[in-house]
């Protein structure tokens, strides 16, 4: 029995896109990402069931606790987030920092530094977890406890969302309840959605050493306090 087939758009602007103008009359646009998930992996030192397995080696300890993984993800907040925060400190750079929700509430302090600076803030999930399988009811949990989580820790209330690999069919739509979310982790290109644009545009001068502009969406700018999420979230 020949099963019938859905109605996807697999044609969208046949090649006719629509005409993308940056700030300024740019030509590129740089977009630079930091994802914040320490702490919010899963370990069985902190009492989950099982141990996270994927880092530059895809490799599982099970049933006890795993020193290597640990440490490897304590490195990044204790080391590695400020040598790149630095970094783009000296060029003058803001970024988005995808926070995971727990990694907020275990590290307030960085979370509210990076807000301080007027760095972008996003969702990254509670736990640095897959949503692919959860039901509604929980997932809607998971994303508000994490807005929650960030909004808690810096004041601000997040934009955007980017789901470990897969999200669920009904990620978008619980998000698109905030209003303010935008969602990554997706192929498609949907006009409706507007990209969040609080990234770096880079300018080359006619120095040795490039200058880097800011360019900050309106809608990008996280607001003055959590009201605007109607805190706590309720989706």
């Amino acid at each position: 029995m020949q099963r019938k087939m859905t109605n996807r758009n697999l044609g969208c602007y046949r090649g006719h896109p629509p005409r993308i103008v940056w700030p300024g009359a740019e030509r590129v646009a740089v977009s630079f990402v930091l994802n914040f998930g320490e702490g919010a992996e899963s370990s069985i030192a902190d009492e989950d069931e099982k141990n996270e397995k994927i880092y530059e080696a895809i490799e599982e300890v099970r049933d006890v606790q795993d020193p290597c993984m640990i440490s490897h993800f304590e490195y990044g907040g204790r080391v590695g987030y400020w040598r790149i925060m630095n970094l783009l400190d000296d060029f003058g750079v803001k970024a988005t920092i995808g926070c995971c929700g727990r990694a907020a509430e275990r590290s307030p302090d960085l979370v509210a530094e990076a807000a301080a600076c007027s760095h972008e803030l996003s969702c990254h999930g509670y736990r640095w977890e897959i949503h692919a399988g959860m039901d509604e009811t929980h997932e809607r949990r998971v994303i508000a406890r994490t807005v929650e989580a960030i909004c808690r820790a810096s004041g601000f209330s997040p934009f955007g969302w980017h789901t470990r690999s897969a999200t669920t069919v009904n990620t978008r739509r619980l998000l698109a309840r905030l209003r303010r979310m935008t969602v990554g982790r997706a192929f498609r290109p949907y006009p409706s959605f507007q990209t969040s644009i609080c990234s770096a545009m880079a300018k080359a001068s006619s120095t040795s050493k490039p200058r880097y502009r800011t360019m900050l969406s309106t809608l990008a700018r996280p607001s003055s306090n959590c009201t605007a999420l109607r805190f706590p979230v309720r989706l």
